[in-house]
């Protein structure tokens, strides 16, 4: 029976994959890091969202609308929620991502990140609001990914690394 490399040399290290011999503890300790943090933005950050769509959603559709709203009501508020979304399709950072088959919109280089996780959550929120969305999902796992993708540049982890976070 033969001893693996990694263990008959005493480093511990595996080779093959995209970095490997590339990670001492103090990057994998940074990689932790940078991830339990991602973990609590994005928690928080959804928590918010949930919470802000669902006023809103109670706001328009039971103050606004009332407990039995009259086809015209609900018509008209439709309308206008596809109006708004149809124009923050059209007008915010990243229209919302690319499409599926052309790849994400967040690893893009062309436009700023940041912005288009922004529109992506405008979108999605629109969409929540104006009944043409039936879960925050569409909208927070694509930015929460994006923003993974952007700390992986502001704490300068190595690009191989992207996938990781």
């Amino acid at each position: 029976m033969s001893v693996p490399d990694e263990v008959a040399d005493g480093s511990g290290r595996r080779s093959g994959g995209p970095a490997a011999g590339q990670m001492d503890s103090k990057a994998i300790a940074k990689l932790l890091a940078v991830s339990a943090l991602l973990g609590v933005m994005v928690a928080l950050g959804f928590e918010g969202f949930e919470t802000l769509s669902h006023r809103s959603r109670e706001w328009i559709w039971h103050d606004l609308a009332g407990a039995h709203p009259r086809v015209l009501v609900t018509l008209a508020i439709t309308t206008l929620g596809g109006l708004a979304l149809g124009l923050a399709l059209r007008y915010a950072p990243g229209h919302g991502g690319q499409h599926p088959a052309d790849g994400h919109a967040l690893y893009s280089h062309d436009e700023d990140r940041l912005s288009v996780i922004l529109g992506v959550l405008v979108i999605g929120f629109v969409g929540l609001v104006a009944g043409a969305s039936l879960g925050p999902e569409g909208a927070v796992i694509p930015a929460a990914a994006g923003l993974s993708l952007a700390a992986g540049r502001w704490f300068r982890l190595p690009p191989a690394l992207d996938g990781i976070l």
